[in-house]
């Protein structure tokens, strides 16, 4: 099945219409293979695409747990590669992170550290610099991941109660691990831990980007979340990273959104400038977001579709797209079609699920919608339904809606030596992640394509078509 929206090029208000089908194909991925701890099972779900060589796609895949009583929980981030445009053929699987137990340095309880989604920034093998010279750093990235304390039992279980830590108890950290891939193999060349209170100077880091990575010469460019001096709450912006001495640092914070955003993703547009989303939140949700005026006056937002615009690399950004009451609050991320189209990814506004049970706006995950940047880069086009998990896999199994969801965006280079514009997301019932419901025959990681338009402004140049 294939469906189909018009993208505009930039510049051209009027014309310059060319249609674009998507994909719709069966999971990925599902059951996890590698060894997990605690003799807990897990099912792939989040995934994040990253561009290893001229041919070779690296997926780094998050993984949930089977059964659980609690929401959100997470067990690590597993690495595979694929050279196949289809994305069936996927091998050499091995384990980035796991959840693993500790002490809280205070109190003396057991903690578990759970590690959620690994976020990958990858310069590929054989890379270019725009003036055709080899990017000095090619073959090296990084890979950040947040881990949040949780008490646990003794030998790690949750069974004490998977709950949130009391106050003086909070135990988060980030993971920075440097990454090699010398075409054959990934290796983590070393990782370092920095609390929250630690990261970037005197700002505290509070999350990881959703999707986008961005060459600026020889740094990279992505989405960051920081609170500020002086403040509480994150908030999502965009981070420079530099390679010193063979590591790569966080040089750079530049905030966009207000306490409280997260998840923020970027992209290059077809004429050099930025393009840069990111998701709201919901007071209720996030009791916390009350201690911020600005936070609370921006959760008014959380049913629009954002966009802001940089001239300057990421220096400075203004607010070119708001487009009101058409979305969730749902996450959201911006991808870009092979021929530069810009698009915004995310659920498509409801108030009830497909069987009439009303629930918080951001729960409802059901349809998986886009839409397309206009030509002016002032508007969005009519949103066009992407997926439906009701009329592909019915009503569910526990009668709870469906969450398919978190889709991100990447133009990658495959075994073809062709570009694809891809879009991974997940799919689960919403009884899986608390109310401790095994995984549906639909559960797991999936992967699409946008097809139409011919490559404009190649992500990466590397040095003959063919290598």
């Amino acid at each position: 099945m294939k469906k189909s929206f018009q993208a505009a090029g930039f510049g051209n208000a009027v014309g310059g219409l060319r249609p674009i089908e998507m994909t719709n194909r069966k999971r990925v991925l599902a059951k996890v293979s590698t060894k997990l701890p605690y003799n807990r099972k897990g099912v792939y779900q989040i995934t994040h695409p990253v561009q290893l060589d001229a041919s070779t796609v690296g997926l780094f895949v998050n993984i949930r747990a089977d059964r659980s009583d609690a929401p959100d929980f997470e067990m690590g981030t597993d690495f595979c590669i694929t050279r196949d445009p289809d994305f069936r053929h996927l091998e050499g699987f091995v384990p980035v992170i796991r959840n693993e137990g500790n002490k809280h340095p205070v109190s003396g309880k057991n903690f578990l550290m759970v590690a959620y989604p690994a976020f990958p920034a990858f310069v590929p093998l054989g890379a270019l610099l725009p003036d055709g010279t080899p990017h000095p750093y090619a073959g090296t990235g990084f890979c950040l991941t947040v881990r949040l304390g949780r008490p646990c039992d003794a030998d790690g279980s949750s069974g004490a109660g998977y709950t949130n830590p009391l106050k003086d108890e909070v135990l988060n950290d980030v993971l920075i691990s440097q990454l090699s891939w010398d075409g054959k193999e990934l290796t983590i060349t070393g990782s370092e831990r920095k609390i929250f209170a630690e990261f970037a100077g005197e700002l505290s880091f509070a999350g990881t980007p959703f999707a986008g990575i961005v060459p600026v010469g020889v740094d990279l460019l992505i989405g960051g979340i920081h609170a500020l001096p002086g403040e509480k709450l994150g908030r999502a912006g965009v981070s420079r990273w530099q390679n010193e001495n063979g590591k790569w640092k966080e040089k750079s914070f530049t905030p966009v959104g207000a306490p409280g955003s997260y998840e923020p993703s970027l992209i290059r547009d077809t004429d050099g400038s930025l393009l840069f989303t990111l998701r709201t939140a919901a007071g209720e949700w996030y009791p916390a977001l009350q201690t911020s005026a600005e936070g609370m006056a921006d959760s008014a937002n959380i049913r629009d579709l954002r966009v802001w615009r940089s001239e300057d690399e990421g220096k400075h950004w203004s607010l070119c797209i708001q487009k009101k009451n058409v979305c969730n609050g749902c996450p959201v991320s911006i991808a870009r079609t092979l021929d530069g189209t810009p698009v915004l990814l995310t659920n498509r506004r409801a108030d009830f699920t497909a069987t009439g049970k009303a629930m918080f706006h951001g729960s409802i995950r059901e349809q998986l919608v886009a839409w397309p940047l206009n030509a002016l880069r002032n508007d969005v086009l009519p949103e066009i339904l992407l997926r439906n998990a009701v009329t592909e896999f019915g009503t569910g199994f526990y009668d709870g809606g469906w969450y398919m969801d978190h889709p991100i965006g990447e133009v990658v280079r495959l075994g073809d030596h062709q570009w694809h514009s891809i879009v991974c997301h997940r799919n689960m019932e919403i009884a899986e992640g608390g109310a401790g419901k095994a995984m549906t025959p639909f559960t797991g990681a999936y992967i699409e394509e946008l097809r139409g338009g011919e490559i404009i402004r190649e992500p990466w140049l590397f040095s003959s078509p063919q290598l």
